[in-house]
């Protein structure tokens, strides 16, 4: 993994932690496992955006899950 890949990644995870009002201390390794790996779905589609962000492909993405299970994921962080 590149490095701005990776700092890219932290940004988003700490964009999350801050939004969400977590202590990130206080996640365990399932829970940063699960910040890992969503943020590795939010980079990803990112990393599409020239051929994803157009019509077509917004119209394809309405149609996937992703987004909705990252949601899930980031909101199941949340032990309220």
């Amino acid at each position: 993994m590149s490095s701005q890949v990776a700092d890219a990644g932290l940004a988003v995870i700490g964009a999350w932690i801050t939004l969400l009002k977590l202590d990130k201390t206080k996640l365990d390794a399932s829970q940063q496992l699960v910040l890992e790996f969503a943020s590795s779905g939010i980079l990803g589609l990112f990393g599409k955006a020239s051929s994803i962000f157009t019509t077509q492909g917004i119209e394809s993405i309405k149609r996937l899950t992703l987004p909705e299970t990252i949601s899930h994921l980031i909101n199941s962080l949340d032990g309220e």
